[in-house]
């Protein structure tokens, strides 16, 4: 139990701390402008709201991840054992280093006008290499799809309910008021969730 739980913490604390420093990586450039207790720290552009948002996706995503790799090790799944032998302290900071990486990348592209359909298959192809590269399993590859659907609709919600913050560039369901998401976004979520697998496959192995 004090095992679990300091998984539990060292998430919601991950996704606080660092979680946040990465979602500045977007709203520095205003790919999203924050509506409801805007923060701004030297270069971060963020809000009040960000970091218990993201403690909270760190932490169901990661008890996600732990539960489903439990699970499928009981039962000798060996893509699962291979993604526990790789990793280690290195491979999780690389996972962490990609995902600042892509998020940079897909600012870079839209603050130089890209249009949203090519940033989505740039990063359509960042997604296959990064879950290629630091996951390779049949949950992580659910649990990917399942952020990319299920957290640009959550957005939508508290968008649309609370008016939290905004896309000024929006491409998709803009219909909705005080709503709407560029159609790239649900792949930066694909990305993001190969780094949370791995820091908590790390902590998982190292407690």
């Amino acid at each position: 139990m004090s095992a679990l739980f300091s998984i539990v913490t060292t998430l919601g604390l991950t996704g606080a701390s660092v979680g946040t420093y990465l979602d500045g990586i977007h709203s520095r450039v205003h790919v999203l402008v924050y509506d409801k207790l805007p923060l701004i720290h030297g270069g971060l552009h963020t809000s009040a709201i960000v970091p218990p948002l993201l403690a909270a996706f760190y932490v169901v995503l990661g008890g996600l991840y732990f539960k489903a790799d439990s699970w499928l090790l009981e039962r000798g799944d060996q893509a699962t054992e291979a993604a526990y032998r790789r990793i280690n302290l290195g491979t999780m900071c690389l996972s962490f280093g990609a995902l600042a990486a892509s998020l940079a990348l897909s600012s870079v592209l839209y603050a130089n006008d890209v249009p949203a359909d090519q940033i989505s298959w740039v990063l359509a192809a960042c997604a296959a290499a990064n879950y290629l590269v630091f996951d390779g399993t049949k949950q992580g590859l659910a649990l990917a799809l399942l952020c990319a659907v299920a957290c640009p609709a959550s957005e939508l919600m508290l968008m649309h309910i609370l008016q939290l913050w905004h896309y000024p560039e929006a491409t998709l369901f803009t219909e909705i008021p005080h709503s709407g998401i560029p159609s790239w976004v649900p792949w930066c979520y694909f990305i993001y969730t190969s780094a949370v697998a791995q820091l908590t496959r790390y902590l998982n192995k190292t407690s």
